[in-house]
């Protein structure tokens, strides 16, 4: 029941941003949270876990709850990406999507579909491919999508940029992506591919959310369990969903910092989650320091765990 409330919640979280906030002469007649409660009915959850299918129910309420409702459908096809339905004539003319303008033109996704729908050879000329930095709209618009977790849109409009354009806009929010650790299918996207375009920059951006999610779960004496368990989770979710050559250099940084702090303070799930990324090699040299440990400490807890890497070593050689 907690992880269907906590997902539940966070569909919610997601959601919310897509509103514009009204002027006080234009009072929305219910509060945003409250006129996505009217949706929760509609959920369409993924069967094999607790997780809401965020582009099913997109799509089922653009047919259902919004069905008379054009501008709500041109917000969630706008926020998924749905280009079908966005260059859909006939649905939104040319008048409908001027009114639109009028209502919804200061969100930074729907300004960035509507001007380019009124530009002219959209790849070359909006995109700027042959500009030094990203169109302002592409880039507030990509960092919204980043930011909220709308993954089909981060693909879409990274699918247009030029490599320089894609390592610029992605370093800019990674850090941050990391940090607060929601959407996992938009991390494993950039991480794979700012990994391709900058694997050492990508690295050392991870980094500091990689340590301090895991200093806090084994230093914050003033944390209780609950506390910890959510720093725990939030590890385990960054090494879950970040791609294997990120993986390896964070095990490996800091003269293989990470695992050997989870020796030390017998992290025994972290443990074996960095073992299962490790290489024969990558183990050989992490062994080398967890020996320096075991041998001025040698607890029972320990030993365990040491006998658990020396079997990986052997299994993966």
């Amino acid at each position: 029941m907690e992880n269907v409330l906590s997902e539940a919640k966070r569909w919610d979280a997601k959601h919310l941003e897509m509103f514009v906030e009204p002027s006080k002469s234009r009072r929305r007649a219910l509060p945003k949270s409250e006129l996505l409660r009217t949706f929760y009915s509609e959920l369409i959850w993924k069967r094999d876990s607790c997780e809401i299918d965020d582009v099913a129910t997109c799509s089922h309420l653009i047919k259902t709850e919004c069905k008379n409702w054009p501008l709500m459908q041109f917000q969630f096809a706008c926020l998924y990406a749905k280009t079908e339905l966005i260059y859909d004539d006939w649905k939104f003319d040319n008048y409908r999507l001027s009114c639109f303008r009028k209502q919804v033109g200061d969100h930074p996704v729907y300004d960035f579909w509507l001007t380019m729908m009124a530009t002219i050879n959209k790849d070359r000329l909006f995109f700027g491919a042959t500009r030094r930095f990203p169109n302002q709209k592409v880039a507030q618009c990509f960092l919204f999508a980043i930011k909220n977790g709308y993954y089909q849109l981060v693909e879409y409009i990274w699918n247009q940029l030029t490599d320089e354009h894609r390592e610029s806009l992605g370093m800019i929010e990674w850090r941050n992506m990391c940090y607060r650790a929601r959407d996992g299918q938009a991390i494993s996207f950039l991480c794979k591919h700012l990994c391709e375009l900058n694997p050492v920059g990508t690295c050392l951006n991870a980094w500091q959310p990689f340590f301090d999610s895991f200093q806090h779960l084994i230093h914050d004496e003033k944390s209780d369990n609950l506390e910890r368990n959510q720093y725990r989770r939030k590890f385990i979710f960054l090494l879950k969903h970040c791609c294997q050559t990120l993986r390896t250099r964070l095990v490996k940084h800091s003269h293989f910092r990470l695992i050997c702090d989870a020796f030390r303070y017998n992290e025994q799930e972290i443990f074996s989650l960095l073992l299962e990324n490790m290489s024969s090699e990558d183990i050989a040299s992490a062994r080398e320091y967890i020996d320096r440990i075991f041998d001025r400490n040698k607890t029972r807890t320990g030993d365990r765990l040491r006998r658990t890497l020396i079997r990986r070593q052997q299994t993966v050689q």
